[in-house]
């Protein structure tokens, strides 16, 4: 045996597969990162910073540089927050105590009829009538009961809530005027 086949043996006493395996990936990362770089090289875009009024950019939309009232917007938002809130306490006063729990795993809480019924050990079509109501069928399919009606129907009778209503009705048609 000469010295070269010695050392090749030892070579390969000395590397397991694993090591062997390790370097050959780690030559294959070295050259994708060289002709990932140069790639990027190329591509570089230079940008350049222009001076602007922040008045003359909150005036506008990002997506398609619309005039916009932000005064106006952020009422409108405040108002969306308040009719939120005033429908919530609804909820919770004005409900029966199961028709509240329901609406709020439901509407809040975002779960599945399925889940709420499995929580409060019902079946999904109890948590369905709770929500909607029953039908009966000997009277011509009239609905009657249902927490989705008791809510519209308290909302149409609150002051509170329709005023809100009616000012975002009209600052919605401000801004479209706009």
């Amino acid at each position: 045996m000469g010295p070269k086949m010695a050392l090749g043996l030892l070579a390969d006493i000395w590397i397991s597969p694993a090591d062997k395996r390790l370097g050959r990936e780690l030559k294959e990362w070295a050259l994708y990162r060289e002709k990932r770089m140069a790639k990027s090289d190329v591509c570089q875009h230079s940008y350049r910073e222009i001076l602007v009024d922040p008045d003359v950019l909150r005036n506008f939309y990002l997506t398609n540089f619309e005039p916009v009232d932000f005064e106006k917007r952020d009422e409108l938002l405040d108002l969306t927050e308040q009719l939120n809130d005033a429908i919530k306490e609804i909820i919770r006063t004005k409900l029966t105590s199961r028709q509240s729990e329901v609406v709020q795993q439901i509407h809040f809480e975002k779960k599945t009829q399925m889940e709420v019924a499995y929580k409060l050990q019902l079946c999904q079509t109890t948590v369905h009538k709770i929500l909607s109501g029953n039908i009966d069928y000997f009277a011509g399919k009239k609905r009657y009961g249902g927490a989705y009606k008791k809510i519209k129907k308290l909302c149409v009778a609150d002051d509170k809530i329709n005023s809100i209503i009616n000012r975002i009705e009209e600052l919605k048609a401000e801004l479209a005027d706009f």
